[in-house]
């Protein structure tokens, strides 16, 4: 639907004349909650503005959408709104988007700006699409009211200090806070808990040696940082079984992790892999070797979404079995972030253990 440009005083005024053009349409205005997104202006502004109508298909809310264009200087916040449908274009419910585009030099006047744009009674969440800065204007006065702030670790210039910024605003808040690319990882860490749920597999994985890791180094425009979801992941592992970092290597998006552990010196190893069908940065395979066994996790080339998983022992080879993941589409960890409670205990000690990873922190 066409967007209106409107002066900041008459934002409501505005919104209320685009309801008024729906009138004998059948249409009905509703909103669940408010979702303030808050990002630099760049190449990423279009993603973010492509998953909030993501969200808007499964949760109707109010949507208030800010960038900050740094390279902007005039003394000018821009505003448009409009209303759009929620799900398919002949979809009876409507909700409000609220854009927002001002120079940097007037960041701290946008708080005030959404503050008394925020339909009361509606619980917040507050999706922040840049570098986590707890000291930033906006993230400064828009968290305190918020129900959940949601980070998306893609933005981070290093995912070493992100944790740590993360993790201390997290101590200090006592804050409901969630990672969009820890979410992104959900399917193949409970395919990895459901493989050795077993005593005997989890004893197998107790004693790994070395597991291999690829991820999608697929180009696109609105992701950079492919390693970060399988770096999660291999720290999510090694936090799991108490292992203690001993050193990074890295090049030419290869990684290498080196551990100890109570069984010996296990090692993951990160590389790059291209596969179709499958978003940036998602991870394509998991190769693991222990003392007796070897276990494998790969992905159809033909289903990406249907993992195929193998088992053998040195004596003794098992039938490969089938694992069958949500099809992954851009905006579905919001989606699924939105809709979870509280605080995910094992991405906070996730956290814990990259922040150990901050000497070598040049390498990642």
């Amino acid at each position: 639907m066409p967007s209106k440009h409107a002066l900041v005083a008459d934002i409501e005024k505005t919104l209320e004349e685009i309801w008024q053009s729906f009138q004998g349409t059948n249409k009905m205005r509703a909103s669940l909650f408010n979702l303030v997104i808050f990002t630099e202006k760049n190449k990423r502004s279009l993603y973010l503005d492509k998953i909030a109508h993501k969200v808007i298909e499964k949760f109707p809310s109010r949507i208030i959408f800010i960038q900050i264009d740094d390279e902007n200087k005039e003394n000018k916040i821009q505003t448009t709104v409009s209303l759009i449908n929620a799900g398919k274009d002949n979809s009876d419910i409507v909700c409000d988007l609220i854009d927002i585009l001002a120079p940097k030099k007037l960041a701290e006047k946008v708080p005030f700006i959404v503050l008394s744009h925020l339909l009361p009674d509606l619980p917040i969440y507050f999706l922040y699409g840049s570098n986590i800065d707890t000291k930033e204007t906006i993230f400064s006065q828009i968290e305190p009211l918020s129900e959940k702030v949601i980070v998306d670790s893609e933005a981070a210039l290093k995912i070493t200090s992100f944790a740590k910024i993360t993790l201390d605003y997290h101590k200090k808040q006592k804050a409901k806070i969630a990672d969009l690319n820890w979410e992104r990882i959900h399917s193949f860490r409970t395919l990895f808990a459901t493989i050795f749920k077993s005593q005997e597999d989890l004893a197998h994985l107790k004693t790994t040696e070395e597991i291999h890791l690829k991820y999608n180094n697929a180009k696109n425009t609105y992701f950079e940082h492919h390693h970060i979801q399988a770096s999660y992941f291999q720290a999510w592992i090694s936090v799991c079984l108490g292992w203690t970092i001993t050193s990074i290597k890295g090049k030419n998006g290869i990684f290498t992790f080196d551990y100890k552990s109570s069984k010996g010196s296990p090692r993951i190893t990160l590389s790059p892999c291209k596969m179709e069908n499958v978003l940036p940065g998602r991870i394509c395979s998991v190769h693991l070797k222990t003392a007796k066994a070897d276990f494998k996790i790969d992905r159809n080339p033909k289903s990406p979404h249907c993992l195929i998983i193998e088992k053998s022992l040195k004596t003794e080879c098992f039938l490969p079995s089938l694992y069958m993941i949500d099809k992954e589409t851009s905006g579905q960890s919001l989606i699924n972030e939105l809709a979870h409670a509280g605080v995910n205990e094992h991405y906070i000690k996730t956290l814990k253990q990259i922040i150990t990873f901050l000497p070598w922190e040049n390498v990642l």
